[in-house]
């Protein structure tokens, strides 16, 4: 299930002593209010908007994974690379 694999990455994050995560936001309903809760407490109840972590990022790299059958990286970046990217 998304709750199993999500615990099981979080763990793995733990065990690299992984200092960022950064996620996509879920809608607070069904699923997504399990999966907003699980990251909530990863991350100490402390959120940051996309503007935020840019600011304190000192490199300009995006890059999209997928490891599922679909190709919404590939699709991600190809968008991306359409928008202006301004650095505030």
């Amino acid at each position: 299930t998304v709750a199993r694999n999500l615990y099981k990455v979080l763990r793995e994050f733990d065990e690299e002593e992984v200092d960022y995560i950064y996620s996509e936001a879920f809608p607070e309903a069904g699923i997504g209010t399990a999966i907003m809760n699980r990251l909530g407490k990863a991350a100490g109840h402390h959120v940051l908007q996309a503007s935020e972590i840019t600011k304190l990022q000192d490199y300009r790299r995006i890059v999209f994974v997928s490891n599922s059958a679909n190709c919404r990286a590939p699709i991600a970046a190809a968008i991306l690379k359409k928008q202006p990217l301004f650095q505030e």
